[in-house]
């Protein structure tokens, strides 16, 4: 891949041994992805990323390799992760905290722990200077939902709410050029951030509803169903 492009490269496996293999023969800036709080991974990645001046995504998976239960966990997590990351002499402003984006089709309630943590992480974060990042995998969201359309309406949403809350990347598709839009702050955006910040939007405006329901599902305000458009 270094043969036709010159842009960094994530390597992406929870494979300790693949990890270390790839960091071995890529050239120039590079990023781990990931590393997660058990101890194994910590020891064994983390003097890999000070030696190579790796950017590092920190996945908040417990100690356990479990996803955290709740908002309180994730941050618990990622307040862990951050402590070993500057133990071991991680620059703050190379490390992405993943708090890990679920199907909302089948863990409602984890999306919601997600969104609270956000709130949660920028009073964390505050505490350093510079300060970590974020960064979801934002398409998971939306696995199992069986409507393009309404995948894509998700997808968008909770990039716009996340954005809103202090999201600072995010893994997406560059070609779409809708979630592209969420990004550069157009007026889906600016109509999420009004619903997040809790502003009067026009709900007589169909497109507008839209928004307005998503975030409800979103945020556990009301149950998900693949047809929650609808009702």
């Amino acid at each position: 891949m270094q043969e036709v492009t010159d842009i960094p490269l994530a390597l992406d496996t929870m494979n300790v041994d693949a990890m270390k293999a790839g960091l071995e023969v890529v050239k120039g800036e590079v990023m781990i992805n990931s590393i997660s709080s058990q101890a194994d991974r910590i020891a064994a990645l983390m003097p890999l990323a000070v030696e190579r001046n790796s950017w590092v995504v920190g996945l908040v998976l417990n100690d356990s390799g479990n996803i955290p239960r709740d908002a309180n966990e994730r941050v618990e997590v990622a307040y862990n992760i951050i402590m070993a990351a500057q133990e071991n002499g991680i620059p703050m402003d190379k490390l992405l905290i993943d708090p890990i984006v679920l199907p909302i089709s089948v863990t409602q309630d984890q999306v919601h722990a997600l969104i609270d943590s956000m709130d949660m992480l920028q009073g964390v974060f505050a505490e350093f200077d510079p300060c970590p990042g974020t960064v979801v995998g934002l398409s998971n969201v939306s696995n199992g939902v069986p409507d393009e359309s309404i995948a894509s309406l998700i997808n968008r949403t909770l990039l716009a709410v996340l954005m809103a809350k202090g999201l600072t990347s995010a893994i997406v598709d560059p070609n779409d050029e809708e979630l592209m839009g969420i990004i550069n702050k157009n007026n889906d955006y600016k109509i999420v951030e009004k619903i997040v910040n809790g502003e009067a939007v026009d709900e007589s405006d169909p497109e507008i509803l839209k928004f307005v329901k998503t975030v409800r599902i979103l945020n556990e305000e009301t149950l998900y169903a693949h047809s929650y458009l609808e009702l």
